[in-house]
């Protein structure tokens, strides 16, 4: 009889690759390897390292099924006895993972996927237990269970694509967010929403009888002549430059000149934030960065590229900076791993230096051939593709077609709607290695698909169906 061989899969957010030890299966090498290091120089490290494809098994005690979870852009370490999760890597491919132990959430918060690793399609519910570090139990899979459908079910905990932990662009995004939270927390929208004519609130109406009645800043009504800025006792006079334009001097004016001039209310705002014109060009910096990605060099190199081209070293080194290589799999080091994953229909679709937005249109019916929306895809030299669907949920068809008739585009940019942004959209993005940007939340016009779906409804109605008398229901065929 076969006996199993256990281990434990421990979270741990210091490891910023996932790592694991003899109890699992290796499914594929990448041929690529990287020397590992402790949480201080004096313990050392271990050289090369390889970066592998493993999986390991979970019997579910509820359900009596036996999940295989594959790994991929894994560290494979022989000596260690345990497995090493990280968060931020699992996390990247969507699985939930709730690392919050019961004992420190409040009773009102506990629910039934808290403190586990989670997903949901396929189904997975991974239950945390808590020995020092959190963890899971797993096993060994065997090969029967990897190679046959119906003994396992098979989820991708990590994606396929190369793992960058230490990837610039990813710290660039997240202190952007950061800043953005912060910039709320500082700068509540009661404080910078200027006041127009109107209510203001319970009791108070701004308009032309009330020159005598203003709102500070802080929220608090200022009544007769009294000054807001005047202090109270003991408190500290602070001296404001002149110069400066405050939210306060542009509310109080009855014109409201000042809050309709954009670039007055924006030093307005900095002034109020205390961001000086340095830190200002430092933030759009910093937001700048967030948005470009360093390309991955590939394996060949310029002297390779000279010998294979016949051309001078000078030609090849200028050729390897303007180019980039995709799915590029170096060999020379492996030892005999199986199912190796190939990558050669990546290179079977066409890539296109561009970004592309997108964005979905809902049709006024349902058409006749059972469809109730389109999702939009443009660029901005105003190439326009429509694919019809049936709902929201199959943006990710739309996806596939595109990649195939049009290209695999360097990104693509839409809002935080899931159907574009979550889910098997994420997961085939990720596998075409096409990341996603989203847009800056309450920045629609920042999506030129917003302004294609615009112009589609406005001219697709009237020079397409209204002319030709078309029914309602043949929309998508007018569109596509």
């Amino acid at each position: 009889m076969y006996e199993h061989e256990y281990a434990r899969l421990e979270l741990d957010s210091h490891a910023d690759t996932c790592a694991f030890g003899k109890t699992c299966l290796v499914l594929g090498d990448t041929g690529r390897t990287v020397d590992v290091g402790g949480f201080q120089e004096s313990i050392g490290s271990v050289k090369n390292v390889k970066i592998a494809h493993a999986a390991v098994a979970y019997d579910c005690p509820t359900t009596f099924r036996t999940y295989l979870l594959i790994f991929h852009e894994v560290l494979y370490i022989p000596t260690m006895e345990d497995h090493l999760g990280n968060p931020c890597q699992m996390r990247d491919q969507g699985i939930v993972v709730n690392d919050v132990p019961l004992q420190h959430m409040p009773v009102e918060e506990r629910a039934h996927h808290s403190h586990s690793i989670s997903n949901e399609d396929p189904s997975l519910h991974i239950p945390l237990t808590l020995k020092g570090t959190m963890s899971g139990n797993v096993r060994k899979p065997t090969w029967e269970e990897v190679n046959n459908e119906e003994k396992s079910i098979k989820v991708h905990m990590t994606s396929h694509a190369v793992w960058e932990p230490h990837s610039k662009s990813s710290g660039d995004i997240e202190a952007a967010l950061q800043e953005d939270l912060n910039r709320n927390i500082l700068l509540p929208r009661n404080i910078g929403m200027t006041q127009a004519r109107g209510q203001v609130d319970d009791d108070t109406v701004v308009g032309d009888t009330t020159d005598q009645t203003h709102v500070h800043p802080a929220g608090s009504k200022v009544e007769g002549n009294a000054s807001a800025d005047s202090p109270a006792d003991g408190d500290v006079c602070e001296v404001e430059d002149p110069r400066l334009v405050t939210l306060k001097a542009l509310q109080q004016q009855q014109d409201f000149k000042g809050v309709l001039d954009i670039d007055q209310y924006a030093e307005a705002l900095l002034n109020e934030l205390g961001v000086t014109e340095s830190g200002a060009q430092g933030i759009a910096s910093k937001l700048a960065s967030a948005t470009t990605k360093k390309r991955r060099p590939g394996f060949v190199g310029p002297q390779q590229l000279a010998k294979n081209w016949k051309i001078g070293l000078e030609a090849a080194k200028r050729t390897c900076e303007a180019t980039t290589q995709d799915a590029v799999r170096d060999f020379s080091t492996t030892t005999g791993g199986r199912r190796l994953k190939p990558h050669h229909w990546l290179m079977d679709q066409k890539r296109i230096d561009c970004p592309v937005y997108h964005d979905v249109l809902f049709g006024k019916c349902k058409s006749l051939r059972g469809n109730t929306c389109a999702t939009v895809f443009a660029t901005a030299f105003h190439f326009v593709r429509v694919q019809a669907m049936a709902s929201k949920a199959d943006a990710h068809f739309s996806l596939d077609d595109f990649f195939d008739k049009v290209g695999i585009p360097s990104r693509l940019i839409s809002d935080n709607a899931p159907e574009l942004t979550k889910a098997e959209f994420r997961k085939k993005t990720k596998r075409a290695q096409c990341p996603i940007y989203p847009i800056e939340v309450d920045t629609q016009n920042a999506n030129l698909a917003e302004t294609v779906i615009r112009e589609l409804k406005k001219k697709h109605y009237r020079r397409v169906m209204m002319e030709t008398n078309a029914p309602e229901v043949v929309w998508d065929y007018c569109l596509e």
